[in-house]
């Protein structure tokens, strides 16, 4: 059901928005943009989705989408509807930094 290539949308509470690209597989999640890779795990119970992911710049003038960070996790949840994704996120470290997302899954692995 989860598992497959996915695209995400995502924005910022400081205003910025970004959109990448996600592999799904078991319960990990790899993924990236034009700037940032991100790698993350996660559990299920039932349509709700819950885990972490780091985001790490590779593009030394790349700017996230919470600043400019070389380096950050983010605490998320989610809720999965027939084969989209909506929820959010915060910073940890920094819960004032949240970030909503979706997604849409765009192919079965």
């Amino acid at each position: 059901m989860f598992d497959g290539l996915w695209t995400v949308e995502f924005a910022s509470a400081i205003g910025l928005s970004g959109k990448g690209v996600l592999v799904i597989k078991g319960n990990r999640m790899l993924g990236g943009d034009m700037g940032y890779y991100y790698s993350g795990t996660f559990t299920t119970s039932g349509d709700i989705i819950k885990g972490n992911i780091e985001i790490t710049r590779f593009d030394t003038n790349a700017i996230s989408i919470v600043g400019n960070i070389e380096r950050f996790s983010l605490d998320f949840q989610a809720k999965i509807t027939n084969g989209t994704f909506r929820g959010n996120a915060a910073l940890k470290g920094k819960p004032e930094l949240t970030v909503n997302f979706s997604g849409t899954k765009r192919e079965d692995m």
